[in-house]
This record gives C-alpha cells, sequence and structure tokens, in this order.
C-alpha cells in the first residue's frame, strides 16, 4: 500500500513538472524566436540567385547518389497511389542531406 502511493505521489509529481516545463515555455519572449525567423525563405531566396534554372533541371539535388535518389523518387510518387509502404534495402553509402 505503501509503495503505491509512493509511485502515485512521484507520477502526479512529475506530471506537475512536465505541466510547469511547459506553461514556462510559453512564457518565452518572442525575440528568441525572431532570431530564426524567415532564415529558411531567405536561403531558398539565395539558392534561386545562384541557380535560377534549377526548378527546370530534372537531375537529383546535388550530394545525392543516383540509386537513392532513384528509390526516393519512387517511394515519393507510391506514397499518392496508395500502395503497400515496404522498407528498400540499403545501397551502397546513405546520405546525410
Amino acid at each position: 500500500m505503501k509503495n503505491e502511493r509512493r509511485r502515485l505521489k512521484a507520477g502526479t509529481g512529475l506530471i506537475g513538472l512536465a505541466l510547469v516545463l511547459v506553461w514556462l515555455t510559453g512564457c518565452t519572449s518572442p525575440d528568441i524566436l525572431k532570431q530564426d525567423y524567415g532564415n529558411a525563405v531567405q536561403n531558398n531566396i539565395a539558392q534561386s540567385v545562384l541557380n535560377p534554372q534549377a526548378g527546370l533541371v530534372d537531375t537529383p539535388a546535388t550530394g545525392l547518389y543516383p540509386k537513392a535518389g532513384v528509390v526516393e523518387t519512387e517511394q515519393y510518387i507510391k506514397s499518392f497511389s496508395g500502395e503497400e509502404k515496404k522498407a528498400a534495402a540499403p545501397q551502397g553509402m546513405v546520405s546525410t542531406y
């Protein structure tokens, strides 16, 4: 009986601690969010300035091995057809991009 109470108190304490941490993260200043706001858009604009014809080229992204590119493209196309997904066997080196 004592162990059950102890577990209940510990569980309640952990849940309370988690709630307090979530509540405190809501109180962060917007300045922290503003530091990174818009970086993705600025990066995409910079990339399009470097190579404006990149969207017209039918080649995989730089750094992606050809076999990996084919597998990724096939998986992307299959994701819309509703076919059963099966894991592709790793082939060669895997890109970290």
